[in-house]
């Protein structure tokens, strides 16, 4: 922000990057000021001396004209001189990122998980088949290092569109996580069983929101489903526990409505039946 002191007026400014003022008053001179230039976004230089350089505060003579430009920082470009209120002795430099560097991120790949089948009961002593994929908009079908594959308890457990191996004992959510050339990412999950587990898993369904959907941050999007446990029956209330990869716990219960913040959100739908807890 330029600022000059009362009792003058500016006759001409300059287009594009650069303000051409000149002060015409009685006085002899004033101080032109300026606060620091919005941060990453550029500089404002001034050429009205010879050891003319970034602008921060000097006298300017009488009938004396100060031309400043601004001077993008890599990454930015400059848009526009801009006035402050009704003084038209304040100008700020606007800087706004480079349009031609800014990429659409477009939707997350759509990831299927073919093998293994929710809610399958393995041994210990099982090489379990995994085989899945993903397609992006942008990239076409997603392979190797882009697919990811991770289990609850035993963490990531390999990459690609097959491969096999066993699991710990236990009930294992099992995720696929595919991530596209511009970072973005989509998943898909099952439930399986490998060893001594005597319970039985709820079968979990996601209603709402339809997966790949996409929202306003202002919007109150409405979160729906549900879980039938083949001991307990229909799960309800606290029983349901929804969670947001980026916003953490979002609400409980067969239905809500909820904002969630700018990003790609992984939700998660947690029935938890009288012996604890299972993931879904």
């Amino acid at each position: 922000m330029r600022t000059i002191k009362p009792f003058f007026r500016i006759l001409k400014y300059i287009f594009v990057a650069s303000v051409l003022l000149l002060l015409m008053a009685d006085d002899c001179n004033y101080t032109l000021k300026t606060s620091a230039d919005p941060p990453a976004g550029g500089i404002v230089l001034r050429d009205d001396r010879p050891d003319a350089g970034t602008l921060d505060e000097w006298d300017v003579l009488h009938e004396n004209p100060i031309r400043l430009e601004a001077v993008p920082n890599p990454g930015f470009v400059f848009s526009h001189w801009e006035h402050n209120g009704s003084d038209d002795a304040t100008r700020t430099a606007v800087f706004i990122a480079d349009p031609d560097n800014i990429v659409s991120a477009g939707p997350p790949p759509t990831v299927t998980i073919n093998s293994p089948v929710e809610g399958t009961h393995f041994g210990l002593a099982d090489a379990i088949t995994f085989s899945g994929g993903a397609t992006d908009v942008e990239d076409g079908s997603l392979t190797e290092g882009f697919l990811i594959w991770s289990s609850n308890l035993d963490g990531q457990i390999g990459t690609g569109v097959t491969f096999d191996r066993p699991l710990t004992s236990g009930a294992h959510t099992i995720t696929l996580t595919a991530t596209n050339s511009v970072a973005i990412s989509g998943t898909a999950s099952v439930i399986v069983s490998v060893g001594n587990v005597t319970n039985r898993m709820p079968e979990v369904t996601i209603d709402s929101p339809a997966p790949a959907s996409m929202f306003l941050t202002t919007d109150d999007i409405a979160f729906s489903g549900s879980a039938d446990d083949p001991e307990d029956g229909a799960l309800t209330g606290a029983s349901l526990v929804w969670t947001s990869s980026l916003d953490g716990p979002i609400g409980t219960g067969g239905s809500f409505n909820a904002t969630l913040r700018e990003g790609s959100h992984d939700i998660t739908l947690t029935a938890g039946w009288q012996r604890g807890p299972i993931p879904s």
